[in-house]
């Protein structure tokens, strides 16, 4: 009997309410890639009422940085690639190409050194997704896609090595020295998240015998390498007690008032993933193993994502504090946990159900795109 995914109807209870209240506030909806969020409530509930919102936050999106230069940590495609699939608005298409082109991290002429350091994770990630999705909309191979993928993924590319290889081999993070400030060489599992979500994306596309073990490693990493310094000395990144990963491994929260559960969207989707490719190919590992760690990280994402009436976010009884404000009525905090969850859903489904699987490459209901 398949294992129900714990508090589902409320995430998706939550999923509507919160995206109709984003309507009312549409100059924000972009951050985190509004319009592939709205596409996913879209899709999720067979709504298409969900589709003209998805297009307006992806306008929004284009009219704040018109000469496709947004910050590396601000570069959203998918949304862009979407829209150009299902309405042929060439606006779309056309800004995709030049992001991924031009953007002030995916031209040819920015120097590799930059990217070599674990801290360029959430930027390098952003430019090799716009890499993927400038293919898919008709384009070749972008030059520097291989070196990007192998900065993710390939021991001893660059100076450090790759970011797997740094975050979960070398582990040379443990040694440098903490400030208790949001900082580039913090280890962030939610950026772990977001490189991992390029790389299932690259897979997808164009299938890599070396991701999945890298993925795996990461899924691994978070659950099994004890920290040795800072607030989080002698424990690992998953959080048993809280049921979420912290911010940081030197910044457990930037609240203050809370932890940091509202994140766990960003990362539990990979291990239903890797749930769904284990089953498919017996001998890399438990697929109950991860099936089971996605119910808890899901779990605590959703328990925290929003408190109602006084402090309604602790549904549950575990010893953590509530959020001060609801958290999923801000447009970046929603899409957040909405910019890949339902992926996740859907990979949770069949790994349970072990659907059959061709060439190495997962042949889903594609649902979500």
């Amino acid at each position: 009997m398949p294992t129900p995914i714990p508090y589902r109807a409320k995430w998706e209870a939550n999923m509507t309410f919160f995206a109709d209240d984003e309507l009312g506030d549409m100059a924000t909806s972009w951050e985190y890639d509004g319009g592939r969020v709205f596409y996913n409530v879209a899709d999720y509930t067979g709504d298409s009422a969900w589709n003209a919102p998805a297009a307006e936050a992806n306008a929004v999106y284009r009219g704040i940085w018109p000469n496709h230069d947004s910050p590396g940590y601000y570069l959203y495609t998918h949304g862009q690639r979407l829209e150009w699939e299902r309405t042929s608005n060439s606006a779309a298409k056309t800004y995709l190409e030049a992001a991924a082109v031009n953007g002030l991290w995916t031209n040819d002429t920015f120097p590799n050194a930059w990217i070599e350091h674990y801290g360029t994770t959430r930027e390098l990630s952003y430019g090799f997704m716009a890499y993927i999705d400038y293919e898919k909309v008709g384009n070749a191979k972008r030059t520097r896609y291989d070196h990007f993928l192998n900065q993710m993924i390939e021991p001893n590319t660059g100076t450090y090595g790759s970011y797997v290889q740094q975050y979960f081999t070398s582990q040379t993070w443990q040694s440098r020295t903490l400030d208790g400030l949001d900082s580039d060489d913090d280890v962030k599992p939610w950026m772990i998240g977001l490189m991992m979500r390029a790389l299932i994306e690259a897979h997808e596309w164009r299938p890599d015998s070396r991701i999945p073990p890298a993925i795996r490693t990461c899924l691994d990493g978070l659950y099994d390498i004890v920290i040795t310094t800072g607030p989080l000395a002698s424990s690992t990144f998953w959080q048993p007690t809280y049921l979420e990963f912290p911010y940081s491994d030197d910044v457990p929260s930037l609240t203050g008032s809370g932890r940091a559960s509202g994140l766990n969207s960003l990362i539990a989707p990979a291990y239903a993933w890797y749930a769904l490719y284990a089953a498919q190919h017996p001998g890399n590992g438990d697929p109950q193993t991860y099936l089971a760690r996605f119910r808890d990280i899901f779990a605590g994402g959703v328990m925290d994502a929003v408190p109602a009436t006084g402090q309604e976010g602790c549904i549950d009884s575990l010893p953590r504090q509530c959020p001060v404000e609801p958290y999923l009525y801000l447009s970046k905090q929603m899409n957040q946990n909405y910019i890949w969850s339902p992926r996740g859903v859907e990979w949770y489904e069949q790994a349970e159900s072990a659907e059959s699987v061709e060439d190495g490459v997962f042949r889903y209901r594609k649902r979500f795109v």
